[in-house]
């Protein structure tokens, strides 16, 4: 074939086919024969080739200058433009707008110096639907090295960019569904939280105001919890405060709505109930807690809860008002003993501020020395003497005066103040008893010390009881730690454990006001204690009410077949002394032999009792 090619010379099919008509020579008829064949073949598979190429893959070709000047079919296809609509036109004509300007700038940046750029570019077609295409920009150089026209090969990726936007949205959107649902609910039980609780009863308020309709706000907080979290920690708080979540949704179904503020305050919303329909209610949500909570298969758990009830419109016409108000009405409830409720009057304000008074000065009691011991005494019946008392504590502060005990203690136990002043009172009781005991005021007195079930559950109580016991040098069967049932209906185990470690030590350890707490005869076999005392409650009726005779005969049966002496408190007259010795009594304690009083006059009726 060279001999046939030069320089400018490119063969085609129709000039071989022309030189093979007029050649004689039969050498080069057969080479031109063999290079018609081999062009020919050629043809056929660029043909091929170029038909699958401007089938899949999108071909455009500007100037320097950014003008379209070549499209194939493919272009025209995914843009919906026209070739001649296309042809001349600047390549923004299918710019969507998607792109910020900086990624354009870098685009042209990279091919005008003459390399090749690749990248994802969504564009828009000629009916404003977009697509996106895989681009690789390939940049034809001149003569000079600078770029003269540009080539862009590009497939539809359409498809697939489409399903990653749709799942990326999605995310997006599960996301912040996410965020809103963490914005407006307790993180640790799911109900709404305080912020939803505004929003609501802005709308709850607006809606009632217009239809004339009540709805009742319930403040509802757990008693002692405080105990529970410094007890057993706050995991197993954690765990408590989730169960009653629970157990209040489904008590209270579609009839109201139950969010958590904080801690362990829980709110309810009752649309449409007023005043007269809480009663029924709140006893329902009382019956809520009659069940123990059982945590991580161990911890058995009694909690009851105090609440306070607010009624729109009749206590407030905006949320804040009626929130304060069931809270201080829940505050009250708490102040009359817990486990109840109590709808709001307006009395209780003055009642609650000076709670918070008696908090305020409560907290400087102790480093101010306003805090007194009295002792009441303890008379045996087999001696008729006086071998024990107990430590009652008294409190005189300089502005508001006597505060009594009922006043200030369930606010100390609130607080975790009581955890201070049962030790205050430990040490001083234990030094006045070493004192008295030193001075042979009489026989050897045991001091009986109330010590709180937070404190008593405390993993370095018997710790303290034994540092203070060596401090002041009194003797361990000389102290004896009075505690109420309350104290041991968490962590069985662990109280037993303590327990065991009190008796090793020499200390005595009586059950206080036992009967009106959780009493389980179960776990009352394996307390290693040493008394019991029947609460007042069963005492003071005792002489005009046979059941209650029957109550206590059994408890002095029952203490005395588990090895326990029994002491029997609030006796007042003669006759329930008669009736008590009788029963088999081992100890009364009451105004009959004498009421709590300060040292000097409790040294004077142990001296007079006794005879010495």
């Amino acid at each position: 074939m060279n001999i046939f090619l030069k320089n400018d010379f490119t063969p085609t099919l129709d000039s071989l086919h022309n030189l093979l008509d007029k050649t004689t020579d039969k050498e080069v008829f057969l080479e031109l024969e063999k290079n018609i064949k081999q062009l020919s073949k050629f043809e056929q598979h660029y043909s091929m080739l170029s038909k699958a190429i401007d089938a899949s893959i999108i071909i455009g070709i500007t100037d320097q200058r950014g003008c379209i000047v070549y499209v194939n079919e493919k272009f025209c296809e995914i843009s919906k433009y026209s070739r001649s609509e296309l042809l001349g036109q600047n390549h923004r004509i299918v710019n969507s707008g998607y792109h910020e300007k900086d990624f354009f700038k870098e685009m042209w940046r990279t091919i005008a110096h003459g390399e090749v750029w690749e990248g994802e570019v969504k564009n828009r077609a000629k009916d404003g639907s977009n697509y996106w295409v895989k681009t690789t920009i390939l940049p034809i150089l001149d003569d000079r090295g600078k770029p003269s026209l540009y080539i862009s090969l590009r497939t539809d990726i359409t498809e697939g960019k489409v399903a990653q936007e749709k799942l990326v949205e999605a995310l997006n959107n599960s996301a912040q569904e996410e965020i809103k649902f963490m914005a407006y609910h307790d993180s640790l039980t799911n109900l709404p939280n305080k912020r939803m609780f505004n929003e609501d009863m802005t709308k709850l308020i607006t809606h009632s105001s217009q239809v004339g309709q009540d709805f009742a706000v319930v403040f509802l907080d757990l008693d002692r919890f405080k105990q529970i979290n410094d007890s057993l920690g706050h995991t197993i708080g954690d765990m408590l405060i989730q169960e009653v979540a629970i157990r209040l949704k489904e008590r209270i179904g579609s009839r109201g709505r139950i969010y958590r503020f904080a801690g362990d305050e829980f709110i309810l919303v009752f649309p449409g109930c007023t005043k007269d329909g809480m009663e029924e209610v709140s006893e329902e949500l009382l019956s809520v807690f009659e069940e123990v909570f059982v945590l991580a298969n161990s911890y058995q758990i009694f909690t009851t809860p105090s609440i306070g009830i607010s009624i729109f419109p009749e206590h407030g016409q905006d949320f804040d008002t009626l929130l304060k108000n069931a809270d201080t009405a829940m505050f009250v409830a708490k102040s009359n003993g817990r486990n109840t409720y109590q709808v709001y009057e307006a009395w209780m304000n003055e009642h609650h501020r000076e709670a918070l008074t008696i908090e305020q000065h409560l907290r400087q009691a102790i480093e101010k020395n306003e805090f007194e011991i009295y002792f009441q005494p303890k008379m045996d019946f087999s001696s008729e003497r006086i071998k024990s008392m107990e430590t009652l504590l008294r409190w005189k502060n300089p502005i508001l005066g006597n505060v009594q005990p009922d006043k200030f203690i369930p606010i100390a136990e609130e607080t975790g103040l009581i955890i201070k002043i049962d030790e205050w009172v430990l040490e001083q009781a234990r030094r006045q008893n070493k004192e008295w005991n030193d001075a042979r005021l009489t026989d050897p007195l045991r001091i009986a010390v109330n010590i709180s079930a937070l404190h008593f559950r405390l993993p370095n109580f018997v710790s303290l009881v034994e540092d203070t016991l060596k401090k002041t040098g009194l003797a361990p069967e000389l102290l004896e730690i009075e505690i109420t049932e309350s104290s041991f209906i968490d962590n069985i185990d662990e109280c037993i454990n303590s327990l065991t470690k009190l008796r090793n030590m020499g200390v005595f350890v009586a059950i206080d006001d036992f009967g009106i707490g959780y009493s389980s005869l179960n776990y009352l076999r394996k307390f290693p204690i040493s008394s019991l005392k029947i609460d007042r409650s069963f005492i003071q009726e005792i002489a005009e009410n046979q059941e209650e005779i029957a109550i206590v005969r059994a408890m002095i049966y029952l203490s005395h077949e588990l090895n326990l002496r029994v002491v029997a408190e609030g006796t007042e007259t003669k006759e329930v002394i008669e009736l008590l010795r009788e029963l088999g009594c081992n100890e009364v304690q009451g105004y009959y032999v004498s009421r709590p009083v300060p040292k000097q006059e409790f040294e004077k009726i142990v001296r007079r009792i006794n005879g010495d």
